[in-house]
């Protein structure tokens, strides 16, 4: 029986360029008060640590360790926490992250990545837009850089809670369990956070809201 001679054909590779899909992140400066915030923003994504922790700080060793879709990942101090396009969030060096990533205000992000209304939105419209996992800002608003976003509900074990600075009064002494509502929180013009943000008058009745990315 004879074999058959085969040719193999030629085959190039295709040259391919990644999609500039934009990701939301928040820096983690060794403070307690922002890995709360961080621990909350985490908890968005529903994954959590074998402990049932959504994130382990290991103050020995300046590290926080965080659940991910490939298991749990370890931050350092200056490090930034990511939100990836399914919700899941993970540690990224401070020097690969600047390389990586610039800054986005919502002129710079593709049309194509943003929903039909971006500008001029109610309030009603922003608390819609907050919920999808958006930050909003309002060209009313002085400060460079200032933007909300929305914070999912979530329950800390109360000697967790605890640790926390400024938590071990009284109010939660001998709570089991702090249950923590949802709320929008802030990012003001000189980097810090406002937990529990609380809109105006004039920011409830505007017209001016848009969305940062």
């Amino acid at each position: 029986m004879q074999s058959e001679n085969k040719t193999a054909t030629a085959v190039e590779a295709g040259r391919y360029v990644k999609r500039p899909i934009p990701v939301s992140a928040i820096q983690w400066d060794g403070s307690e008060e922002v890995l709360l915030i961080i621990t909350q923003w985490v908890g968005v994504s529903g994954l959590t640590l074998e402990s049932g922790e959504i994130v382990n700080y290991d103050r020995e060793n300046e590290k926080i360790y965080l659940p991910t879709l490939e298991g749990p990942h370890a931050g350092s101090m200056g490090d930034y926490i990511i939100r990836g396009i399914k919700g899941e969030c993970y540690p990224c060096r401070k020097d690969i992250f600047e390389e990586s990533y610039d800054s986005l205000t919502m002129m710079d992000v593709p049309s194509e990545l943003l929903q039909s209304k971006t500008q001029n939105l109610n309030f009603g419209e922003v608390i819609e837009a907050l919920r999808s996992g958006h930050h909003a800002t309002r060209t009313g608003w002085n400060g460079k850089g200032m933007q909300i976003f929305f914070i999912e509900g979530r329950t800390l074990d109360g000697d967790e809670f605890r640790e926390w600075p400024n938590n071990a009064n009284a109010a939660y002494k001998t709570e089991a369990e702090v249950v923590i509502s949802p709320h929008i929180d802030l990012k003001a013009a000189d980097g810090t956070y406002v937990t529990g943000w609380k809109p105006s008058n004039l920011d409830m009745l505007a017209a001016d809201w848009q969305i940062v990315y």
